[in-house]
């Protein structure tokens, strides 16, 4: 069933990267707006914000269809799920349902949408303790890797790439990255411009959900597909400092 969804999206693809804003989601379609300059048979690695649970998920999608209604207006574009692992597609559905519970049932709704809140919690929680899937855009890498979950923070990497900055809004996706690899040093994520190449020498930025900066070093190892994958040296204080950030 076709549901109206406003919520943020995220497109990394071999050489580009965009932002959108999707319009529905109907099972494994979804519609969504951009300024980017995709194409039909385009794929993207994308990550969808979960609007209103804090939290997001992943997928690779195939455009299948684009208009532009206006000249000067966003591309509409149609993409299909190719890829997509069964905790983050649990997840998905559930703030599907919440969300077309809510629109269809209106305010007075108010135990219909308490029981799917509480659904997408749990949906949300198993998410957070599965492991996950990737994949790479080589011809023939269908392949899934089991690997750590892809970071929650924005990472953006300067011009000279030898600075990465990584962003966290909330503290709930500090606490997921943190039990998911963070808190074994490593922070893995698709970052603006390409992956630094494996031995790259960083200075890492960490954004805390509070508004402190943490300044750290740390190493790049062996990009995975559009993921960068770095090591960082987390000193005691800053380990405490994030631990911290998390319960905040």
């Amino acid at each position: 069933m076709r549901t109206e969804i406003r919520s943020a999206i995220a497109l990394n693809g071999p050489l580009d990267r965009v932002f959108g804003t999707t319009r529905w989601i109907d099972g494994d379609v979804l519609r969504f707006e951009t300024h980017g300059g995709l194409e039909v048979g385009d794929r993207y690695e994308v990550r969808l914000e979960l609007a209103g649970a804090y939290d997001s998920v992943q997928a690779r999608v195939q455009v299948v269809d684009t208009v532009r209604f206006q000249e000067e207006g966003p591309l509409t574009c149609t993409a299909v799920i190719e890829r997509m692992t069964d905790a983050d597609r649990a997840s998905m559905a559930v703030w599907v349902e919440e969300r077309s519970v809510s629109q269809s049932l209106g305010s007075g709704t108010t135990a219909g949408r308490a029981r799917v809140s509480r659904a997408l919690r749990a949906s949300l929680q198993r998410s957070r303790e599965a492991a996950h899937s990737t994949w790479d855009f080589e011809e023939g890498g269908r392949q899934e890797v089991k690997i750590e979950a892809c970071s929650q923070a924005d990472l953006h990497l300067s011009p000279g790439g030898t600075v990465l900055t990584a962003r966290w809004v909330t503290a709930s996706a500090l606490a997921r990255d943190w039990e998911t690899g963070l808190g074994e040093g490593v922070l893995e994520g698709i970052a603006t411009g390409p992956p630094p190449s494996q031995g790259t020498r960083l200075t890492v930025q960490l954004q805390l959900p509070q508004g402190k900066v943490l300044v750290g070093r740390g190493i790049a190892l062996a990009p995975r597909g559009l993921r960068c994958r770095v090591q960082l040296t987390l000193t005691e204080a800053m380990s405490y400092r994030l631990q911290a950030a998390c319960a905040a």
